[in-house]
């Protein structure tokens, strides 16, 4: 057989292959998370994955493939959702008109019973929210009576 050799033919079955890669690879990350060590690790290119699958797009619609375009644009949404807002601009509340809040850890460190130091370390940072380690239920209690 002489076949001629058909570039158009051999990249849509190659772009084909990528997509049912990626497919497999999502059904694998559906059904084992990120456990499966092959898994995790084409999960860290998924943003590459969607940027190729656009660029299978295109393709597609320029060799006049549509279900290979089609496809490889569903599947270029499933895997690049999670990434849309990266490159989508973040319009927040500016800065002067945001709420700040100051937040405050503290470790009591196990043995320190001196809920009175505790207390004055407290109150010299006056924090709007505290986060207390390390401390039981009758500490707790004295720290509050102190406020």
């Amino acid at each position: 057989m002489n076949r001629k050799w058909n570039a158009n033919t051999h990249l849509a079955r190659i772009a084909w292959g990528i997509i049912m890669g990626i497919a497999l690879w999502l059904m694998l990350f559906a059904f084992t998370g990120e456990r499966f060590t092959p898994v995790r690790m084409a999960s860290y290119l998924a943003p590459w994955m969607a940027a190729l699958l656009l660029l299978i797009t295109v393709a597609g619609i320029i060799a006049h493939r549509r279900r290979l375009a089609i496809s490889a644009l569903l599947l270029a949404f499933v895997v690049g959702y999670p990434y849309l807002g990266l490159l989508i601009p973040f319009r927040g509340v500016p800065a002067s008109e945001a709420a700040v809040y100051k937040v405050m850890t503290y470790s009591k460190m196990g043995r320190n019973h001196d809920i009175a130091a505790v207390s004055r370390v407290v109150r010299s940072q006056q924090p709007d929210l505290l986060f207390m380690q390390e401390i039981g239920e009758g500490e707790s209690a004295a720290l509050i009576d102190q406020r």
